[in-house]
């Protein structure tokens, strides 16, 4: 029989292990739509795209801002 590992197991190793690599993250109710601090619009949306477009700013300074812009619309549109 296989072994079995609860989800929660599994979701709490990967938070640990991105903790170690610096990675911060955010408990999902307090940003899911219809909040103060909604950052999708509904629970389908999985790329958040304000933060995403934070990072390619931060990553791509030298990229023209349209083709930026363009690289998250890509990212987000799936």
């Amino acid at each position: 029989m296989p072994a079995f590992i609860p989800e929660s197991e599994v979701e709490e190793a990967a938070l640990e292990i991105l903790s170690e690599l610096g990675y911060d993250y955010l408990y999902g109710p307090d940003i899911a739509p219809e909040t103060e601090d909604a950052e999708r619009e509904d629970f389908g949306t999985v790329i958040l795209p304000r933060r995403l477009r934070a990072a390619v700013d931060k990553l791509n300074p030298g990229v023209v801002a349209g083709a930026r812009e363009e690289a998250v619309k890509k990212s987000a549109s799936g």
